[in-house]
């Protein structure tokens, strides 16, 4: 491509999570929105209204395959991929295969084999993908890796991670793919926790053990709802991630634990940007020093909570009183209490989510740089996922590296009904 000239993009999948990428690839200086693909020509309508674009300009399809048999005219140069699961890995081959740099919504694809084909496929034609774990964007887990890499933790030893939220039926109904292997390669942990999962692998590294039990305890569908996962890491990182999709916004936890300090959030909202997270931030001395020094069996470390100042320097925002943040949820003083944390927060990017990714990505072809989440790193991702399932259906600790062809069994069986999610019997709701 060259540089004088604009990015020439399409997007694929406008409803639901490709109107942003839409939105912020239109925005973006350096591309042109030059084809929309869709099969309800509705939605394709409803886009290019709300976006503003000028319809007399933009190429409209009803499938990928249509477009890209404009692609061999020069049409389009990169593409966002915003489908259900089931057509990710499908589209993006066929994508890659014509050599375009290719967005693909998260998880990827929805098993680790078909993730190693579309790798040799970019490889093999030139093209870059970036998959969109967002999370990786947003204030909260960018301070918690900030002060994991700087080591005011010391070494990680252990993390607790929940997140629990609520699904309605209509949540499956009104979109059917999400309610089976078929359709969504897998339930909480395919579809709402892979962020948190990738966020871990963000955080620890690779992980070298998972153990999972998964289940269905409201019937909603075929998939697990509930989880309990705990991970080990290459560097000795021990991880329990708890989650379910059956509370409402639930109270949830989030820590990690080092040999020198801990960082926690008692009560958390989605691991996205949170003004109201309010995080803690403890220390103590050197753990493997207490252990050698205290006398008293039942001594404990002496345990301080971190000054503004320590706060700041482990990049994060000031802790305010308890009366402030009380004031800060008035109506109409919200805003400037948000302003105020603002200014003593450590410097974060002016843009996140979808937004970072996109303008990340496009950087990625216009400079030639890796991307933030590119598709080598995706792969690990899915590959944690994959063990994830793997465990809990066969009922065993799961070693990595996974071998695709062992999961591609499993799955298979999953497809075709003969190895479910067991739902819970003890609750008839």
């Amino acid at each position: 491509m060259s540089s004088a000239r604009k990015l020439r993009y399409a997007i694929i999948g406008v409803a639901g999570v490709g109107k942003h990428h839409l939105r912020f690839a239109h925005r973006h200086p350096n591309v042109e929105i030059v084809a929309l693909v869709d099969p309800d020509g509705g939605a394709i309508e409803s886009a290019i209204k709300d976006i503003g674009l000028d319809p007399t300009g933009v190429y409209c399809y009803q499938s990928h395959a249509d477009m890209l048999t404009d692609v061999q005219k020069g049409r389009v140069d990169a593409v966002s991929i915003c489908t259900p699961h089931a057509f990710l890995y499908k589209i993006a081959a066929a994508c890659l295969r014509e050599g375009l740099h290719t967005f693909i919504e998260k998880p990827f694809a929805m098993r680790l084999s078909e993730a190693d084909v579309l790798l040799d496929l970019a490889k093999a034609n030139g093209a870059t993908i970036a998959v969109a774990y967002q999370h990786r964007t947003f204030s909260t887990p960018r301070r918690f890796k900030s002060m994991i890499d700087s080591g005011v933790l010391g070494n990680v030893t252990r993390a607790l991670w929940t997140w629990f939220e609520f699904r309605p039926l209509s949540y499956y109904s009104r979109n059917a793919w999400r309610a089976s292997w078929q359709g969504a390669g897998g339930g909480l942990s395919m579809n709402q926790i892979s962020h948190e999962l990738d966020l871990m692998r963000w955080f620890f590294g690779e992980p070298q053990e998972v153990s999972a039990l998964l289940s269905n305890q409201f019937r909603r569908c075929e998939l697990e709802d509930i989880a309990s996962i705990s991970i080990r890491f290459c560097n000795g990182v021990i991880v329990t991630l708890q989650a379910g999709i059956n509370q409402p916004h639930a109270y949830c936890v989030k820590q990690i634990i080092g040999e020198r300090g801990a960082v926690f959030i008692e009560q958390s909202g989605r691991s996205a940007t949170n003004p109201s997270d309010n995080i803690d931030y403890h220390l103590y001395p050197p753990l493997k020093v207490s252990m050698d020094t205290l006398e008293d069996e039942h001594a404990q470390p002496e345990i301080t909570v971190a000054t503004n100042q320590q706060r700041r320097a482990a990049g994060l925002p000031a802790k305010y009183s308890w009366l402030k943040r009380v004031i800060a949820n008035i109506p109409g003083l919200r805003r400037l209490f948000h302003f105020l944390r603002k200014r003593h927060s450590a410097e974060l990017p002016k843009t996140s989510g979808h937004g970072k990714l996109m303008d990340d990505f496009i950087s990625s072809i216009i400079n030639q740089h890796t991307p933030l989440v590119s598709g080598e790193d995706a792969r690990e991702t899915l590959q944690l996922i994959n063990a994830v399932i793997m465990s809990a259906i066969e009922k065993r600790t799961i070693s990595l590296p996974l071998d695709p062809a062992q999961y591609d069994i499993v799955f298979d069986s999953l497809r075709q009904g003969s190895c479910l999610i067991e739902p819970e019997t003890s609750n008839d709701v």
